[in-house]
């Protein structure tokens, strides 16, 4: 009986030692900027290709210091943050507004927006939006396929990281987001599908990448010959490459 008892007092005494230091650390760690959002993902649902959306953030600073908001990133040239404040005092709340560009998408798509700070526990947050956006590669506006070549958030992705790029790191560059690191498909379609044994089904593949597709108005021409950015060596080196992937 002696034994159980000193047991039982021996665990009392862990368990409130624990919660000693659990305190302490949480007293500590109360006492950095601690950033909060009032959520990190929301679902847009259906959405039309073209539309432009605008979206907002709720940000806190829950620890005692103030909190600075170091820096917002967006994975692309489409979604644009705006932080109203970039310095939070102890319980300060501000607005991160985000607009995204939907031109050019498809099917089901999701943006990230890091937002970098001074909280030392989480310095960097990932937001997410998701969406799906309709008309999966059919009757896409005539303006939204144009936009990816002439507008410049749009050519940041689809354009700039492309320029003097040949093979696999122009197809990283400019075809890798809608179609997949390896050509598997993603919002556009699978282009190993067939392979590149059939030369009539090459040439046809690389007139669509050369002057887009004929048969649905997603894919904007590519070539210079059809006012794309991209010269004949180019599209030739993203043939080869495609042709590599597939054997």
């Amino acid at each position: 009986m002696r034994l159980f008892f000193t047991l039982l007092i021996g665990l009392i005494l862990l368990v409130f030692l624990g919660n000693k230091i659990l305190a302490k650390s949480d007293n500590s760690s109360s006492n950095e900027p601690q950033i909060k959002f009032d959520r990190e993902f929301v679902d847009l649902g259906k959405v039309k290709e073209g539309a432009i959306l605008y979206r907002s953030f709720k940000v806190t600073n829950f620890g005692a210091k103030p909190l600075k908001i170091l820096e917002t990133k967006s994975t692309c040239g489409c979604t644009v943050p705006e932080i109203k404040k970039s310095i939070l005092k102890s319980q300060e709340t501000t607005i991160l507004k985000v607009k995204i560009d939907t031109s050019m998408k498809q099917n089901k798509v999701t943006k990230t927006l890091d937002v970098l700070s001074s909280d030392p526990v989480r310095p960097v947050v990932t937001l997410s939006m998701a969406m799906d956006i309709e008309n999966h590669h059919k009757n896409l506006s005539s303006k939204g396929k144009s936009k990816i070549l002439t507008d410049e958030k749009c050519m940041t992705c689809h354009v700039y990281q492309g320029v003097g790029a040949f093979g696999k790191d122009l197809y990283d560059a400019d075809c890798a987001m809608c179609h997949g690191l390896k050509g598997e498909g993603a919002s556009g379609p699978n282009l190993l599908i067939g392979g590149y044994k059939n030369s009539e089904l090459v040439q046809s593949r690389r007139r669509t990448i050369a002057c887009g597709s004929t048969n649905n108005n997603s894919m904007p021409g590519f070539e210079y010959t059809c006012k794309g950015p991209l010269s004949i060596e180019q599209v030739d080196s993203l043939i080869e490459y495609l042709k590599s992937l597939s054997d």
